[in-house]
């Protein structure tokens, strides 16, 4: 193979450490370290297609072949890892769940069910939210802070007239006290 430096980029000893962060310290930008980065990809994607040429030329078709299966081999090796990272992590996530609720999530994205979790704990930690209950919500006033949301959430069937009734006694008495 030849050792052409001509599609080698150039990279001169200012241009990486141009520019200075807060805190005094040398840094290479998002986007020349972006630049860079394509660069170099384009560099060894040609460099890669030239050899994959010299061997054409050659007549070495199992060397392309086997060079070809060996990268397909590694890319499947990374889709299996992939793969079973997100059973393992979606299986985690579930676990965090009520066990009423996981079948409701079982067949969520992990991106999804990452903030469906958040929420749920979020709301666990505060003490304003439990998915096992209709509304989502409780204490006496069952996180309503008229009983005119209350109405509403039993219009949209958030709430049960039960539950409606409930939350509005307690406003009716604290209008009393």
């Amino acid at each position: 193979m030849d050792n052409d430096t001509s599609a080698i980029p150039v990279i001169k000893e200012g241009d990486l450490a141009a520019e200075e962060n807060k805190g005094g310290k040398e840094y290479v930008p998002r986007s020349k370290y972006n630049d860079i980065k394509a660069e170099l990809k384009k560099y060894q994607d040609n460099e890669e297609v030239l050899r994959i040429k010299k061997l054409e030329e050659e007549g070495e078709y199992s060397k392309i072949i086997k060079s070809s299966n060996e990268k397909i081999d590694n890319l499947q090796r990374e889709v299996d890892e992939w793969n079973a990272y997100k059973i393992v992590e979606k299986e985690s996530l579930l676990k965090q769940l009520p066990k009423e609720s996981i079948e409701t999530f079982k067949d969520t994205g992990l991106t999804t069910l990452r903030k469906v979790v958040a929420l749920y704990n979020q709301g666990r930690d505060n003490k304003t939210m439990e998915f096992g209950s209709p509304s989502g919500r409780e204490s006496d006033s069952m996180g309503y802070n008229t009983p005119q949301e209350a109405a509403r959430a039993k219009i949209n069937g958030e709430i049960d007239e039960k539950e409606f009734r409930k939350i509005f006694n307690y406003f009716k008495s604290k209008a009393h006290r």
